[in-house]
């Protein structure tokens, strides 16, 4: 009789134990497609309309391709055999330093917060160009200096639009005047390389 009470009370614990469990397993279900609905929509939204960034993200982005160009430069001078690639590289390391310091500036002027390590994605374009023999890095390298400097010149270029501070625009335009002169350089070398 006893072992059959137990019993008793141990199943009922059970069946409301499991009953328990999958009323959460639907409510987290429900709140996981109603979140996934809500990114839906925002992805359709975006898709007809494109949504703007605002200044501080166009900075923080910026930033995060200046350390990207320093980490790539860095990497260059001690990878590549060609004379050439390593002066690029060189000239970048040197600029990007120069441009790092008005990227500050630009952060302390719009409030942006600037992170002191690259990225995920950064690390991921570094390890990309890295991981390849030789004889293709320095194409690999100089192509995707030149393709991440056109990039940022979009997000500076939206930046200067965007800017109602004069002194602001200014450091804009001296950040685009550099990477300009080392992307000039980039393309030349490009150019024989191929």
């Amino acid at each position: 009789m006893k072992k059959t009470i137990f019993v008793y009370i141990f199943s009922s614990f059970l069946v409301i134990f499991m009953l328990s469990a999958c009323d959460n397993a639907t409510n987290t279900n429900e709140a996981s497609q109603a979140e996934e609905a809500q990114a839906d929509s925002i992805i359709v939204e975006d898709a007809d309309e494109e949504v703007a960034a605002e200044p501080v993200d166009l900075v923080l982005l910026a930033y995060m391709n200046n350390r990207l160009q320093y980490h790539m430069g860095a990497l260059a001078i001690n990878a590549t055999n060609s004379e050439s690639v390593r002066d690029l590289a060189q000239s970048i390391v040197d600029a990007e330093e120069e441009m790092r310091i008005k990227l500050e500036e630009l952060a302390q002027a719009t409030n942006t917060n600037l992170p002191e390590a690259i990225g995920v994605d950064q690390k991921m374009k570094i390890d990309s160009i890295d991981s390849l023999p030789q004889e293709q890095f320095d194409e690999a390298y100089v192509t995707k200096v030149i393709d991440e400097y056109k990039e940022n010149t979009e997000r500076l270029n939206e930046l200067i639009t965007k800017g109602d501070n004069p002194i602001t625009a200014g450091v804009v335009a001296d950040i685009k005047d550099m990477q300009e002169e080392q992307m000039r350089k980039a393309e030349s070398l490009l150019e024989e390389l191929s």
